[in-house]
C-alpha cells in the first residue's frame, strides 16, 4: 500500500484532490477540512491519505484470511480476530450527526440488525439485493465507502463526495456494485468491484479517501 499514509506528503500530496462541498447558494465550493498536521495522536474517524487501489487491497488481505499476493500480512487467527463481534449485547442503531454540514444524520440498512468488529460495521441479517448476512464495511467522512463479504469472498470500494453523507449517493454505489455484477455472486476467489462511474464521482474515483479511523 505505497500510496496510504496519515501525512500527505511526497508523492501522496502531489496526487490530492481537493474537497468541496455545496454551500448555501446551491453551488459547490472548497471546503477545508484536513485534519492537523503531524498531532498528538491520530484519530480513529478521519486520519488516513490513500486510493482505491490500496484500500482494495487491505480488502482482499481480509478475503484471503490475512494474506496478500503469497504473504501473511496477518495470522488467520488474527484476521478472524479483527472481524469479530466486538460490542457485546450493543447494537449499532442511528447515529445522529454533530455536525449537519459535513454529515448527515446515518441509520444503515433501518431494521436490520448491526453489530462492530475493530474496524468496520457488520451486518447481522441479509438485506435483500444489498448485503449478506456476515458482511461488513464503513464509509468516512468524505463518503468513501467499501463493503466486503468474507463468505461470498466479494469486495467493493467507492471513494467519491460530497462530505455529507446522502441516501443519492449510497443509491450510485449500489448501482456501481451491482454493474459489476456481484451481487448474489458465488466466486472461489476474491474479486472486486473497480466501480466505473461518470461525471464528478469518476473524476475523483481512486485519488483520495480519508478514513473513519
Amino acid at each position: 500500500m505505497t500510496s496510504t499514509g496519515f501525512e500527505p506528503e511526497r508523492a501522496i500530496a502531489e496526487r490530492l484532490v481537493a474537497v468541496a462541498a455545496r454551500g448555501e447558494d446551491g453551488k459547490f465550493g472548497p471546503f477545508e477540512i484536513a485534519p492537523p498536521s503531524h498531532p498528538e495522536f491520530y484519530g480513529r474517524g478521519h486520519a488516513l491519505y490513500s486510493t482505491a487501489g490500496d484500500c482494495m487491497r487491505f480488502l482482499r488481505m481480509f478475503l484471503n484470511t490475512g494474506a496478500l499476493d503469497g504473504a501473511r500480512v496477518l495470522s488467520a487467527a488474527g484476521a478472524a480476530t479483527r472481524l469479530a463481534h466486538q460490542i457485546g449485547d450493543v447494537r449499532v442503531g442511528k447515529l445522529t450527526s454533530a455536525a449537519p454540514p459535513v454529515s448527515a444524520d446515518f441509520d444503515a440498512f433501518r431494521g436490520t440488525p448491526k453489530t462492530h468488529s475493530f474496524g468496520f460495521m457488520g451486518i447481522e441479517q441479509d438485506v435483500p439485493g444489498i448485503r449478506c448476512a456476515g458482511s461488513q464495511g464503513s464509509a468516512g467522512v468524505l463518503h468513501n465507502r467499501y463493503w466486503f463479504d468474507p463468505a461470498k469472498t466479494v469486495a467493493a470500494t467507492i471513494p467519491m463526495q460530497p462530505p455529507a453523507v446522502r441516501e443519492a449517493a449510497v443509491a450510485v454505489a449500489r448501482r456501481a456494485v451491482r454493474a459489476c455484477g456481484l451481487r448474489g455472486a458465488l466466486n472461489p476467489a476474491p474479486r472486486f468491484c473497480p466501480a466505473r462511474l461518470s461525471g464528478w464521482a469518476g473524476r475523483i474515483a481512486g485519488r483520495r479517501w480519508s478514513t473513519r479511523r
